[in-house]
């Protein structure tokens, strides 16, 4: 079973960023909210499932567990998948963050190309040089 964010709400519109990865809000005024992760080397909370449409809509959060990811580019099942600057999953190295800083949001459970929603283990995000 998934572990989900409870309470948690958009801080923007996923309408077209259903299962994208997400972030804490930078913002405080609200608690449990979410946006896109932008950059490759930020850190993401999870992957959102719903299509909230409009900023303080309820957000379907996986913080671990088994969920869906669009993916960014090809992956193959068993990879480690990082973000890149638009929430999408991309494969990515253990062992490939060095400086850059790259974290480890998900396993890939089924092979798939860009643009395509599978299967993947949302796990507790983690620098990728973290092998162990």
């Amino acid at each position: 079973m998934a572990e989900k964010l409870p309470g948690a709400v958009v801080g923007v519109s996923f309408s077209t960023s259903q299962f994208y990865f997400c972030k804490l809000s930078a913002s405080t005024a609200v608690d449990f909210e979410v946006d896109l992760t932008t950059a490759v080397t930020q850190r993401m909370i999870g992957v959102i499932q719903n299509d909230s449409s409009s900023s303080g809509d309820a957000a379907d959060v996986i913080l671990t567990g088994i969920g869906k990811l669009q993916y960014a580019g090809a992956v193959t099942q068993g990879d480690a998948i990082g973000t890149n600057a638009e929430g999408r999953g991309i494969s990515i190295t253990e062992g490939q963050g060095g400086t850059t800083g790259l974290f480890i949001g998900a396993y890939a459970l089924q092979s798939g190309t860009s643009g395509g929603v599978y299967t993947v283990y949302v796990t507790t995000p983690h620098f990728a040089t973290d092998t162990g």
